[in-house]
């Protein structure tokens, strides 16, 4: 079904303009993000598919090259990544503030622990000097 195919006031963005953004289904959120599909589906079927297989906690950790392959579009790749990202960076800003002074082993644990909650391996970030 093309997108045109749905009457204009059920579109996600028509819905999330007039009733909000907590109106939306998590599909119709990222088809908002994506803005539009694929010759072979729309962004909404797009996205119900990819997230019957990958729900938003496991689409968060999948590299550039795997989300790629889900989307079949390496520009709606880079925005869900980028998406993402910005997430991380504002859960750590809204833990730690946009000044932060490491003290403590809490404040170390607050700076990383979005980024590496998830990793397999451990691995050094520092700078050695």
């Amino acid at each position: 079904m093309k997108i045109r195919d749905i009457p204009w006031f059920d579109r996600p963005w028509t819905r999330l303009k007039n009733k909000g953004v907590s109106n939306l289904s998590n599909a119709e959120l990222l088809a908002v993000v994506l803005g539009r599909g694929n010759f072979q589906e729309n962004a909404v079927d797009l996205s119900h598919r990819v997230l019957s297989k990958h729900h938003f906690n496991k689409l968060s950790n999948l590299s550039l090259p795997e989300l790629d392959k889900k989307f079949k579009n390496d520009i709606q790749a880079m925005k869900i990544q980028a998406m993402f990202e910005i997430f991380r960076r504002t859960s750590r800003l809204n833990k730690v503030g946009h000044k932060q002074k490491i003290k403590t082993a809490k404040d170390v644990f607050d700076h990383y622990v979005d980024n590496l909650q998830d990793k397999k391996r451990a691995r050094f970030n520092g700078v050695i000097r």
